[in-house]
């Protein structure tokens, strides 16, 4: 999962950040691993 975080800080860089929020929520709503890693 450290290269999504990666990906994502950088994307975030770039102004994507409305991209990124979208793709990772995705991610989250399928691992519970990511959902206790974002406190959520």
């Amino acid at each position: 999962y450290k290269s999504l975080f990666d990906n994502v800080e950088i994307d975030i860089k770039n102004n994507k950040v409305i991209v990124n929020v979208q793709f990772t929520q995705n991610v989250i709503d399928q691992s519970p691993i990511l959902q206790t890693v974002y406190g959520i």
